[in-house]
């Protein structure tokens, strides 16, 4: 199907292409398996990191990171207020 010089012989990246200047690249022939495995990765990534600022955003305002400082909220207050923020953010972009 294809010409030799399209063939790198190579298992895992069977497809090879040289430019103009010479560059030789190598191709997969299942592309789509690396780029869903990449978006999954940054999806679970980006989950981590936004529950993880919720959290701490949540206890900042309690104020059990300081003792001193207190926005006088309880935990469900300051959860709603990390939420509204949340929204506000998303709804302003």
């Amino acid at each position: 199907l294809l010409p030799p010089e399209c063939l790198s012989g190579d298992k895992e990246r069977p497809l090879r292409h040289v430019d103009d200047q010479g560059n030789v690249f190598f191709y997969s022939l299942k592309p789509m398996r690396y780029s869903v495995i990449l978006i999954l990765m940054v999806e679970l990534l980006e989950r981590f990191s936004f529950y993880g600022i919720f959290f701490t955003l949540t206890l900042y305002v309690t104020g059990v990171y300081d003792d001193d400082w207190n926005a006088g909220l309880t935990s469900v207050d300051a959860a709603s207020f990390v939420s509204m923020s949340t929204a506000a953010a998303y709804s302003t972009q």
